[in-house]
């Protein structure tokens, strides 16, 4: 009463289907490589954390790349100004007024906050000769990076870079002004 062709549809499903069961009946068992254990998810943890990490490394290498161009862009607009300013000059018109001057942010550069100017650091030596060191309050970062940082002093030009081992802090910093000095050592 089978139409011959659907009952033997029927067999070769049934022969080459597979074997489903029911993740709720209750003679099911979880396979070897689908079972979760503490140390697959340790090892899973550890993976998101390199992710995690790999991918804040990658936004703030792309975050200096911009601020970097932002800086090039300041830096064009300024000598752009200083040019319409020269030719102003040349041709005795008025000094323009409305030129966009551009303003940065010395906070940007959050690793670059040891640099301050001469200025800066003797009004603090002074705050700090006054008010005593707890009380001193450091100044703010002011200077921008490779925009005018021409007077700007960073501690590791007045610092030796490492202490060599069996030196005193004093010796060190002989060798080191010596070696600035351009004498051969």
């Amino acid at each position: 009463d089978d139409d011959p062709a659907d009952v033997a549809a029927i067999a070769h499903a049934e022969a080459n289907m597979g074997d489903y069961k029911l993740k709720s009946a209750e003679d099911y068992e979880v396979p070897q490589d689908q079972a979760v254990d503490p140390e697959k998810k340790r090892r899973q943890m550890v993976l998101l954390d390199e992710n995690i990490l790999h991918i804040k490394q990658q936004f703030n290498i792309r975050f200096e790349e911009l601020r970097s161009l932002k800086l090039q862009i300041v830096k064009g607009l300024q000598e752009s100004n200083e040019r319409v300013r020269e030719i102003d000059g040349l041709l005795g018109e008025p000094v323009p007024t409305n030129l966009f001057e551009p303003a940065l942010d010395p906070t940007e550069w959050r690793h670059e906050r040891q640099l301050h100017t001469e200025e800066e650091l003797e009004q603090f030596r002074e705050e700090v000769r006054a008010k005593g060191v707890q009380s001193a309050v450091p100044p703010a970062q002011s200077v921008i990076p490779g925009l005018h940082d021409s007077g700007a002093q960073s501690l590791a030009d007045r610092r030796p870079p490492f202490v060599p081992l069996g030196l005193s802090t004093s010796a060190t910093a002989a060798l080191f002004a010596v070696k600035r000095s351009g004498v051969a050592a």
